[in-house]
C-alpha cells in the first residue's frame, strides 16, 4: 500500500493508512462488489496467450501452501472467486460471517506489526519529527506488543517448488482462441545472496546482446517468421525465463535459440565488440527506466532493502556491466 502526498499532508497520510488497514469494516455488499470485479477480469486474460503461459509458469514454479504467487494466478483465482461469489448469493448469515471472519483473520496476520515495513521517500529533512505520527498514532492500541528488530532479515526469494529448482517440468494449454502459439522455458535465476554482482551483470548484458533488435534472435527466429518476438528475462532472486510470444513453430524456433546460444559460447559464433557495446547501453537503460519517477524509485529501493543490497546495489551492477569482457559472457 503506498500513498504520494504532498508533505503538508504528511501526518494525515498516516492517519489514513491507518484507517485503510485497520478500521475498514466488511459487509457483504463490499464483497460482493470486489469479487464480481475480480471475476470480470478473468475472461481477457484467458484469451491472452502469454498471460496464460505467465499464469501456468507461476502455478508449478511457486510452491502452492507458502507463495501468493502460486495462491493469486488465474487458475487458482477463478475457482475461488466462484466459490465465494456462489456462497454471497444465498442468505446464509453464519455463511456471511465466515466470510467476514477469514477476511478479519487475514488482516489481522497481515497487519502484525513484526510484519510491517514503512518507506518515506521525499525530502524528509524539510518534515519535523517524520517518525513521530507512526510510532505514536499509526498502530491501534489493543494490539499485543511486539518486539522491534532493526533490519530484520528477509528470504527475498519466494518459497519455489522442486520443479522449478531442478527443471523437469512442462505443460502445454489449449487456448482455442488464440491462433498463434505462446511459450516461456524457465530456470533458477541469480540470488542476491549467493550469485556474485559481476555474474548477475553477465547475465543482463548477454540476455541484452542475443534479443537486441538485428541481434541473433531477431534474424534467426524472427526473420524466419517463427515468432513475432522473444525475450529472456532475468529476475533477481526468482527466475531466469525465455519467451516467444506468438509464435507459428515453437518446437522449431526453441531450437534455434539453444544452437545460436551454444554457437556463441563454443567460439563458433563470434561476440561482435560492437553489438556488445550496445548490449550493455541496453541492460544499463532497462536499469535506468525502473526508476523513471520517484515512485519508482521508492519501490526499487524497498526491493533492494528485501534482498540486502542496500542503497547501492544496482550502482555496483551498473558499475560491473562496464567491466563485463566476453569471457564473462561465455562464463554466464
Amino acid at each position: 500500500m503506498g500513498f504520494k502526498l504532498e508533505k503538508n499532508r504528511y501526518n494525515k497520510g498516516v492517519e489514513w493508512m491507518r484507517n485503510i488497514l485497520f478500521h475498514t469494516q466488511f459487509t457483504k455488499k463490499r464483497i460482493v462488489v470486489a469479487v464480481k470485479k475480480l471475476l470480470n477480469d478473468i475472461p481477457p486474460t484467458k484469451v491472452d496467450g502469454f498471460k496464460m503461459a505467465a499464469n501456468v509458469l507461476r502455478e508449478i514454479s511457486f510452491d502452492k501452501t507458502k507463495s501468493n504467487h502460486s495462491a493469486t494466478t488465474l487458475i487458482r483465482q477463478a475457482q475461488f472467486l466462484q466459490f465465494i461469489d456462489s456462497q454471497l448469493q444465498s442468505d446464509d448469515e453464519k455463511i456471511e460471517k465466515i466470510i467476514i471472519g477469514n477476511l478479519n483473520e487475514l488482516r489481522r496476520i497481515i497487519t502484525q506489526p513484526d510484519a510491517i515495513y514503512f518507506q518515506v521517500i521525499g525530502d524528509i529533512l524539510q518534515i519535523q519529527h517524520p517518525k513521530k505520527p507512526w510510532i505514536e498514532n499509526f498502530l491501534p492500541r489493543n494490539l499485543p506488543d511486539s518486539p522491534y528488530v532493526e533490519n530484520k532479515p528477509v528470504n527475498p526469494r519466494p518459497p519455489l517448488t522442486p520443479e522449478a529448482v531442478n527443471g523437469g517440468n512442462h505443460f502445454v494449454t489449449s487456448v482455442p482462441a488464440l491462433e498463434s502459439s505462446f511459450f516461456i522455458c524457465s530456470r533458477l535465476g541469480p540470488s542476491t545472496t549467493t550469485t556474485p554482482l559481476i555474474t548477475i551483470s553477465s547475465m543482463l548484458v548477454l540476455a541484452s546482446y542475443l534479443t537486441r533488435m538485428e541481434g541473433p534472435f531477431w534474424g534467426s527466429i524472427r526473420g524466419n517468421g517463427l515468432a513475432y518476438s522473444c525475450d529472456i528475462r532475468c529476475d533477481i532472486d526468482r527466475l531466469l525465463t525465455f519467451h516467444l510470444y506468438r509464435s507459428s513453430n515453437v518446437y522449431k524456433a526453441y531450437n534455434i535459440s539453444q544452437q545460436l546460444i551454444a554457437k556463441h559460447l563454443s567460439g563458433e559464433l563470434d561476440f561482435d565488440p560492437i553489438s556488445i557495446e550496445e548490449a550493455r547501453s541496453s541492460a544499463i537503460y532497462d536499469i535506468v527506466s525502473k526508476e523513471s519517477t520517484a515512485s519508482d524509485a521508492a519501490e526499487e529501493s524497498i526491493k533492494d532493502f528485501f534482498r540486502g543490497w542496500g542503497h547501492n546495489g544496482w550502482r555496483k551492477v551498473l558499475a560491473d556491466i562496464q567491466k563485463v569482457t566476453i569471457a564473462d559472457l561465455k562464463s554466464v
